[in-house]
């Protein structure tokens, strides 16, 4: 393995501590780690990135698939007296020892994989090393100038070996084989980085978090259906609504409509522009209101067939998922839990109504469970619209129009004669 041979270390010889050090002091004033926080380096070869790290104060460990060069790090860190804990292993298995504050990658340690699939696996593993609020660092090529300005070939000569490297494209990876002639003795190596760009990255980035996110997203329907079927008193259902309406529409009001403002003005988008697409979004809940007859906001009067009711309801929250992997990782953790507070009451209700309707179990259960399904759904939908600040600023709007509907309507049918209980006051109170 070239990574594991020892003229790796030579034809990289360059790559000094030095620069390790710099590297690490542009990025870690990024991370807004405390002291003592635990880093975890995947592929950290002889450990020159782990070091300035540790005379940082943070708590490091590193990983590599090559057992020498993780054998250096060991005497490297030694020899410093520097506490590293250091692994032989792949990223492509369960990463040790985690939680970590943040898992770096350095040096274009990545990218070796055949296809994106693998490489999402390895994102995984680190991204699952992570503690909550973690952060994953990958330190990669820029594939636009590589493909621009790459260099075919070079001839090395480092006392008594000489490296002759050549370079190419064939997409999707940039190859480079090293032939090695150290005195009498010959040898050659071969390595080959798949060319990603900000657009992989990001999607897998995103992907990493997908199957828990998505989790989130059913959950809250899956244990509403349950507590529905339970018959859940209609007291605890008003009041949970009440709590539901009140925190959608403080997440719309303190985060997303200012997150939308500030996305707006970076990306030079009007106000007017996506004020427009608010005001659309809001009778565009009031035409699903005509379908669904309010069940999103708390309503079981009137409906005669319940199923044109439902779809309208399903569509009300595959469409109000549809912006969550264009957020910000903690955005979409907010993103997911105000949906999960405001989808848990809805469930229950809808479950009890099915049930009050004469729905048998066995058409009640794949209804709740195509609900289930619905907001996935549209998380996973939004992962296909064309990635352009307009449109994501359109599908945000719409997405806050709606919400604002179903909060401001929640929180107007909550009160009896004009007047809001004192008890359904403090609900409201805590939910905001």
């Amino acid at each position: 393995m070239w990574f594991d041979s020892p003229y790796y270390p030579m034809l990289y010889a360059h790559r000094s501590e030095d620069e390790a050090r710099q590297a690490v002091q542009n990025v870690v004033g990024l991370l807004n780690l405390k002291p003592g926080a635990r880093i975890l380096d995947v592929g950290c070869g002889r450990g020159r990135h782990l070091w300035p790290l540790a005379e940082l104060g943070y708590r490091v460990a590193g990983i590599d698939l090559a057992a020498h060069r993780v054998a250096e790090a060991r005497a490297g860190s030694a020899q410093k007296g520097i506490d590293a804990e250091l692994f032989v292993g792949s990223m492509l298995d369960p990463l040790p020892q985690p939680p970590y504050d943040a898992v770096v990658n350095w040096f274009t340690s990545f990218g070796f994989f055949d296809d994106l699939a693998t490489h999402q696996r390895a994102v995984a593993q680190m991204a699952q090393a992570l503690a909550p609020g973690g952060v994953l660092v990958v330190d990669f090529m820029n594939a636009a100038e590589v493909r621009s300005n790459l260099v075919p070939e070079d001839h090395l000569q480092m006392g008594s070996v000489e490296f002759r490297v050549q370079r190419w494209i064939d997409e999707p990876f940039v190859h480079k084989s090293i032939s090695i002639r150290d005195g009498s003795d010959e040898s050659a190596f071969h390595e080959r980085v798949m060319l990603l760009d900000r657009t992989d990255f990001e999607e897998l980035f995103a992907s990493a978090g997908v199957h828990a996110t998505l989790i989130g997203l059913a959950l809250p329907l899956v244990l509403g259906a349950w507590l529905g079927r339970k018959i859940v008193p209609k007291t605890w259902l008003a009041t949970t609504n009440a709590f539901s309406g009140a925190f959608l529409f403080a997440v719309t009001v303190f985060l997303w409509m200012p997150e939308l403002a500030e996305v707006s003005a970076h990306e030079l988008v009007p106000s007017s522009t996506w004020g427009l697409w608010i005001v659309m979004g809001y009778f565009l809940q009031f035409a699903l209101d005509g379908l669904s007859k309010g069940l999103e906001h708390g309503h079981t009067h009137g409906h005669g067939n319940p199923w044109p009711a439902f779809i309208g309801l399903w569509i009300h929250s595959f469409a109000e998922a549809v912006p969550l992997f264009g957020l910000s990782e903690g955005a979409q953790t907010a993103f997911v839990v105000s949906l999960g507070v405001h989808n848990l009451p809805i469930a229950a209700l809808v479950a009890h109504w099915l049930q009050h309707q004469g729905t048998d179990s066995r058409r009640g259960t794949l209804a709740m469970a195509s609900l289930g399904l619905a907001a996935p759904l549209g998380a996973a939908a939004g992962l296909m619209i064309p990635e352009h600040p307009h449109v994501d600023v359109v599908v945000g709007s719409l997405v806050v129009g709606i919400f604002l509907h179903v909060s401001s309507t929640i929180l107007f049918e909550t009160q009896k004669d004009h007047r809001i209980p004192l008890r359904t006051w403090a609900v409201v109170l805590v939910g905001i």
